[in-house]
């Protein structure tokens, strides 16, 4: 992999130029990192309102999730994304 280089055009700091696979490769490997940890957060949030274990969320169990800070930011957030009528 490439290092970045610095290069000297006259600027009062020098230019930091690095390459795209570098680039590239350090956001994708964030990407899929928080990717993970995102879906982690899920799997956990899931299990702990699943109160009967049995893989599904009943209506009750579902609304228990989303009466929380949590359920209300994510709720907020999908809000917030969802395109104008």
């Amino acid at each position: 992999m490439s290092r970045p280089l610095q290069i000297d055009i006259g600027e009062e700091q020098p230019v930091i130029e690095i390459p795209i696979d570098m680039f590239l490769d350090k956001i994708l490997s964030t990407w899929i990192r928080e990717q993970k940890a995102c879906y982690q957060q899920l799997d956990d949030t899931f299990e702990k309102y699943d109160e009967n274990h049995d893989g599904l969320l009943s209506l009750e169990e579902f609304t228990s999730a989303l009466n929380t800070s949590a359920g209300t930011a994510c709720y907020a957030t999908l809000a917030n994304d969802a395109p104008a009528k």
